[in-house]
């Protein structure tokens, strides 16, 4: 071991050598300063002088044993030798078991078939009676001013622009004769000048030609006893708001009168009736024609008629039943 000069030893004190002290000559008077003492260069610290002789040493004693001990030399055990586990053998890999092998699926159990059981023979059922009298189809007739028939008149009520709806019969100067259906709806609705009647011309929409009269419907009456389900009593009057004026052209075409009615009390009608009007040209179109149409067509008994139309509606003897393929009228 090394140490730097000048330091000591750690945990011992320094205590000067014998050299240290002045010989027995050199003692001074006490309170005397020690001027001949030369303090060594490299001490920063006085020293202290070492009494004659030397310290004196203290004689060795043995360490007493404890009460009950038996001193005996010293035992050393033997070095413990570690024990070595014997290698362990690496486990024998385990055989794997081979993966499943996908079964295919039963195939399905056929379900139990049985034959049809025979049709059992259908009684023959009653065929209803062809109708004699198949719908009308109205042709149009392309006459630009065809001659008048009896006096009528198209109703017409306004919608931004009047728009024809209905046509009547003219029966008296202020009652126009027309159909239930036609106004049923209007019966609580309307309102004075929303309904007019229009006469005096066969082009209801061009009133510069001919003598037209255009004239409010003040009233409308339905017959109390129409049916809509069965048709009976189709019948409504329109009351005008001022008298309707008759007039014949100077050639003697009638341009505005009432219809003829017959006096006779028998109601077995034959031969052929004309029927006109503003209806529809054709039953799958629902365009109406301005120009007023005109169409003859025969007059069918009553049991040809209810043979043909009862399982539509009932035809009673206060109806008049008419028509011919292909002729006819569409009401609109």
């Amino acid at each position: 071991m090394q140490r730097q000069a000048g330091s000591r030893a750690p945990g011992r004190q320094w205590m000067p050598g014998p050299a240290a002290w002045p010989s027995p000559g050199h003692w001074t008077q006490p309170g005397a300063g020690i001027n001949q003492w030369q303090q060594p260069v490299h001490h920063t610290i006085g020293v202290r002088p070492t009494p004659p002789g030397g310290w004196p040493v203290p004689p060795s004693r043995p360490v007493p044993y404890p009460p009950g001990h038996n001193p005996g030399h010293p035992v050393t055990a033997p070095p413990v030798k570690p024990v070595q586990q014997p290698p362990q053998p690496a486990p024998a890999p385990q055989p794997q078991p081979p993966p499943p092998v996908a079964q295919p699926p039963p195939p399905p159990t056929p379900s139990p078939t049985f034959p049809p059981p025979p049709a059992q023979p259908q009684p023959p059922q009653p065929q209803p009676p062809a109708p004699q009298l198949p719908q009308p189809q109205p042709q149009p007739q392309p006459q630009p001013r065809p001659p008048p028939p009896p006096p009528q008149s198209p109703a017409a009520q306004p919608a931004g622009r009047w728009q024809h709806f209905c046509g009547g019969s003219v029966i008296s100067e202020n009652w126009i004769l027309t159909a239930a259906h036609c106004v049923e709806n209007m019966k609580y609705t309307y309102t004075p000048g929303s309904v007019r009647i229009v006469l005096g011309t066969v082009d209801w929409r061009n009133t510069n030609t001919g003598s037209p009269q255009m004239i409010t419907i003040s009233r409308i009456v339905v017959h109390d006893g129409w049916n809509r389900n069965t048709g009976q009593n189709d019948i409504a009057l329109l009351q005008t708001s001022s008298p309707i004026q008759f007039q014949t052209a100077p050639d003697g075409t009638i341009l505005a009168n009432k219809v003829c009615l017959s006096n006779n009390a028998n109601t077995e009608y034959t031969g052929n009736a004309i029927s006109s009007g503003w209806g529809y040209l054709n039953k799958n179109s629902r365009v109406s024609p301005d120009l007023l149409r005109k169409v003859e067509i025969p007059v069918v008994d009553h049991n040809t008629c209810r043979n043909a139309f009862s399982r539509v509606i009932g035809v009673t003897q206060n109806q008049v039943c008419a028509g011919q393929a292909p002729k006819g009228n569409c009401m609109s």
